[in-house]
């Protein structure tokens, strides 16, 4: 009944071609700007994988951090315990008597040079 008034309706030909564009009129920008939405996810995605990247690696260098410093203070208490006791084994030898690398030192000059060699050297 309702139809049957649309049926005798003239519809001008410009107004059927504006039908026919108007829905393709109407989705287009609703897609262009689903795509733009898409992108947009896509990149607040990847921003946030780096973010989470940066982070770790982050974490990764102060872990490493901490590891060389602590390392670098056991390594200091090491070289100064060294040095004492090198000082104090030093400190130990007698001045009155050489010590044996100085008489080697001493027979060998002393041969080099053609001079007599004290027992001590042989």
């Amino acid at each position: 009944m309702i139809l049957d008034v649309f049926k005798n309706l003239v519809i001008p030909p410009w107004v059927r071609i504006a039908l026919k564009i108007l829905p393709w009129a109407l989705l287009a920008p609703c897609f262009l700007l689903g795509q733009c939405s898409g992108a947009r996810n896509e990149r607040a995605k990847v921003a946030l994988a780096i973010e989470k990247a940066n982070t770790k690696a982050l974490e990764t260098d102060a872990t490493a951090n901490d590891h060389a410093s602590s390392t670098r203070v056991e390594d200091a208490v090491q070289n100064a315990n060294t040095k004492k006791d090198l000082y104090d084994a030093i400190a130990k030898v007698p001045d009155s008597v050489p010590g044996p690398a100085r008489v080697a030192l001493g027979c060998q000059r002393l041969r080099k040079a053609g001079k007599e060699v004290p027992e001590v050297c042989n």
